[in-house]
């Protein structure tokens, strides 16, 4: 009986001690830390349905104008039109533009330099400044020709950009 109350103290005593040393010489990990992040350093984050399609991204969009690249927010959306059928509405925004586009076409598109442009499948709107005249002016394009009206005058242009109206 004396045996085997001791090999049940000292079994005990090596469980603790063992215990003890786990605890004290071996830290444990943290699962949740009490304060948040301050910074999360990504290229680009996603926001996703239940169903894995991304409806939004927050990231950096590199080009020929920004090779050191840019910020860009882009949100994503299905909608049905008149008729139905589906069409992926996206509006995108960088430092340099602001881009909605419905389906395939970009319906509205607006930058510093460009000014702003609405365009649908029949043609298109500016306003902004014109480059062949370097004057601010607002521009309608149509299959069939362009009008452009700047403060000095208006312009009557063929589809093919030739001049057949001027009035300055």
């Amino acid at each position: 009986m004396m045996r085997y109350s001791s090999i049940t103290i000292v079994s005990a005593l090596t469980g603790f001690l063992g215990g003890v040393t786990a605890v004290r010489l071996i830290p444990a990990p943290v699962l949740a830390q009490g304060e948040p992040q301050k910074t999360i350093r990504a290229e680009r984050i996603e926001l996703v349905t239940k169903y894995g399609k991304t409806v939004a991204e927050f990231g950096i969009k590199y080009d020929s104008f920004v090779p050191s690249g840019s910020p860009q927010i882009t949100l994503t959306a299905t909608y049905k039109d008149a008729t139905y059928k589906d069409y992926e509405g996206k509006l995108s925004i960088t430092p340099a533009r602001t881009l909605m586009s419905a389906g395939d076409h970009t319906a509205l598109m607006i930058s510093p330099d460009g000014g702003m442009t609405l365009r649908s499948p029949r043609g298109l709107i500016t306003l902004g400044q014109d480059l062949a005249l370097g004057a601010d002016s607002v521009s309608v394009m149509s299959k069939v020709g362009m009008s452009t009206m700047t403060a000095t005058g208006i312009r009557l242009s063929d589809a093919d950009g030739t001049l057949r109206s001027s009035l300055e």
